[in-house]
Parts: C-alpha cells; sequence; structure tokens
C-alpha cells in the first residue's frame, strides 16, 4: 500500500474534492479555516492524501501549546475525512498514526451526519460516546406547504403571534447587522451566566468580510429594534443553524419561531435538501422544540486520535497540552 501526503494544498483543488463529495458543510471549505485562522490564530494544516492513487482529503487546523501540537477537524463545526468511503481501515489507520506522535499529541474528528470512517480495531483511533454526538435534521423532501403543515399547531399558533405583534424577519448582509446580531449574543452570553462571549467580536466580523455567498444573518425586529438574531451557514444542499441568540426580554415575542419558519420557507424556495438544527445534548426542552418543527435526530460520529503522550494525558486531565484535547 503506497500512502503519502501533502499539506501544501490549493483552494481550487481542496474545494473540488469538496464538491465532489456528500457531507460537506462550510465548515470543511478553505474559507472557513481562513476565517479560524484570522480569529483564533490557528495555523491551517488540511492534507491531501494520495493511498494506492485515490484522494483523501482531511480539512484541519493545528494549535500549538509548546512543545505540544494537536489538530481538529474542524473546531467550532464539523470535520470530515472526504475519500474515505472505499478506504480499509489499514489505509485508515496509516493516515491517522502519521497525523499524531512525537510532539504531535492528538487528533480530534467530529463527523457530520450520515458521515462515517472505517474505524475498526485501531487503538489509537477511539470513538466518543456522548450526549451531543448526534443532530436534529429536517429533510426538506416535500413541498413547503406540507412541511409547514407537519410543524405543530402549537409553533404555528405562536408564529401567528409573533405576526400579529408585528414581528419581522429582515436578510441584512452588511456589519451593522453582525452588530445587532453581536448585541444580541453578549446579553444572551451573561443570561447564560458568562463574563464574556465563548466567540469575539473578531469571528464575526471575518464571518461577513470572508463567509459571502455561505453565510447568512436573519435578524427578528420589533417596532424597529433587534429582538432575535439567526446565523446559518449554507454549503451545497445543505443548511447548517449555527448562531441564535434571542435574549429572555424577547421571548413572548417568539422571534425563534418566525426566523425559522422563514428559514424553512427560504431553503425550500432556493431548493435546499435539508436544515441542520445542530446537537441538543441533554436539553430535552431544546431536543423538543426542533422536533415540533419536524426534525428529526440523526446519530454522528466523533473521534479522538491519541499519540502515547496525549493518551497518558487523556486518563490523567492535569495538564492543558492543547485546547482542542
Amino acid at each position: 500500500m503506497q500512502v503519502a501526503w501533502d499539506d501544501q494544498v490549493s483552494k481550487k483543488r481542496w474545494t473540488s474534492i469538496l464538491r465532489s463529495s456528500g457531507h460537506a458543510y462550510f465548515f470543511h471549505t478553505p474559507e472557513w479555516a481562513e476565517i479560524l485562522q484570522q480569529t483564533f490564530g490557528h495555523t491551517i494544516a488540511t492534507r491531501i492524501y494520495e493511498v494506492d492513487g485515490a484522494e483523501v482529503l482531511i480539512p484541519m487546523v493545528e494549535k500549538r501549546t509548546a512543545p505540544f501540537r494537536a489538530y481538529a477537524s474542524v473546531p467550532h463545526g464539523y470535520g470530515g475525512v472526504f475519500g474515505a468511503e472505499d478506504l480499509s481501515p489499514d489505509a485508515l489507520s496509516r493516515i491517522f498514526r502519521s497525523i499524531v506522535g512525537g510532539r504531535s499529541v492528538g487528533l480530534t474528528l467530529h463527523l457530520p451526519p450520515g458521515a462515517t470512517i472505517p474505524a475498526n480495531g485501531d487503538r489509537v483511533i477511539r470513538r466518543n460516546s456522548n450526549a451531543w454526538t448526534s443532530a436534529h435534521v429536517l429533510s426538506l423532501d416535500r413541498p413547503c406547504k406540507d412541511l409547514h403543515a407537519a410543524i405543530h399547531r402549537e409553533i404555528r399558533r405562536q408564529v401567528r403571534t409573533a405576526e400579529k405583534r408585528s414581528v419581522v424577519v429582515c436578510h441584512p448582509d452588511g456589519i451593522e447587522g453582525y452588530r445587532s446580531f453581536y448585541s444580541l449574543y453578549e446579553q444572551r452570553s451573561r443570561e447564560w451566566g458568562y463574563r464574556a462571549p465563548e466567540f469575539p467580536w473578531t469571528l464575526f466580523e471575518h464571518l461577513c468580510a470572508c463567509g459571502t455567498p455561505h453565510v447568512r444573518l436573519r435578524i427578528a425586529e420589533h417596532e424597529g429594534t433587534a429582538v432575535g438574531g439567526l446565523i446559518t451557514l449554507e454549503y451545497g444542499d445543505t443548511i447548517f443553524c449555527w448562531g441564535l441568540a434571542v435574549p429572555m426580554a424577547s421571548r413572548h415575542l417568539y422571534p425563534t419561531h418566525l426566523m425559522f419558519f422563514d428559514l424553512i420557507e427560504d431553503a425550500c424556495e432556493r431548493g435546499f435538501s435539508c436544515i441542520n438544527f445542530g446537537a441538543s445534548g441533554p436539553l430535552s426542552g431544546v431536543r423538543n422544540f426542533k422536533e415540533r418543527f419536524g426534525a428529526r435526530e440523526i446519530p454522528t460520529e466523533d473521534y479522538r486520535v491519541l499519540s502515547g503522550i496525549g493518551d497518558l494525558w487523556w486518563h490523567l486531565r492535569g495538564y492543558p497540552l492543547s485546547p482542542f484535547l
């Protein structure tokens, strides 16, 4: 078996492989990797492997914590091993073992719904199982009117209430719209008990500057004031709900219900095949809310690949070798 790899991957080659693959999301693109690099300082470490003449793409970024380095595919979203469908477990093992070892302590890999890898038997490739390894996905395989009719009657009633209370959904595409979203996000973060939001403002600046045409922003307004925001990431035939910010004081206006309703209608009109509402974890109320829109829970696969040092640290958890691990 011949296995070779190259980490000098052109955008053109990278994008070409993604477009010919299933299960690709915006998280897998060079644009998302650049956004992470510009925001968090991660090094783009994407590799293309050639295995007996076949190409395998692994979008990755690297984070160094001296003297160690770790890889993630991909932070704050899904990773992937594109071209793995015909790989043998032995070939996959050789690929992963070429990533970890020495000061390269590990790789984390979170696959999107429906994606899988032939990980069988190698002790360095370990599958994680927790409450977050799933996603709620709405298939748009019916006419929009049928999808609307399948939404729980209580949700439909709350959408009508939002409309009666003069809540409207706008689709801004400039930086001011992202400022409105970030203000809502800061409010919601304080309500969650955080001193500061998880994501810095610069991430949203880069989403606005680099995300076109894949990033879409919705702002729900009431009498000219922003009361809710939703950021979705579009790629191929799939939409991913990445960011939602609705402060408690706005809940009686049902902006989330109206934005999701608008999202479904827009996705149908533009020919998308599904909407991924993301993981719900142990939050039964969140899970129930998504299922009332017709979404179905689908398992996802989550892996960690650890070197000897990474494996030792994983059990001891006494020293932060890397934020990815």
